[in-house]
């Protein structure tokens, strides 16, 4: 019984000893992440209507006037509209395009889902 009592008393005062020891604060206190300014804006196309024939990417995604299309799916395009244009024409339904929309310094993301 004395073994056990001194057994816990040890252990009690070593958890004491380490609560009082560590710091408050973390060690290694994680780095903060940037949030994204706004949401994504979502779009959701459907596959007949691409096949009544061309398709102007303006009013699907909903460009404003000065925008382009940077990058569809993560690569650089030099003509963004025709990029995305073929890129859509191609996608199956359940696809989804990931566009990245610049208008000067400002830029935004536009996820396209074709069904």
């Amino acid at each position: 019984m004395l073994l056990y009592r001194s057994l816990v008393l040890g252990i009690v005062g070593a958890l004491v000893l380490l609560q009082v020891a560590s710091p408050s604060a973390p060690r290694h206190p994680r780095p903060m992440v940037p949030m994204a300014p706004t949401a994504p804006t979502l779009v959701d196309v459907s596959r007949r209507a691409l096949d009544v024939g061309p398709v102007d990417p303006s009013p699907v995604i909903g460009l404003r006037p000065g925008e382009r299309i940077a990058r569809v799916d993560e690569q650089p395009v030099v003509d963004g509209a025709a990029a995305f244009g073929a890129r859509l024409r191609s996608a199956r339904a359940g696809d989804f395009l990931d566009l990245d929309v610049r208008r000067g310094a400002a830029a935004r993301r536009v996820l396209v889902l074709v069904h």
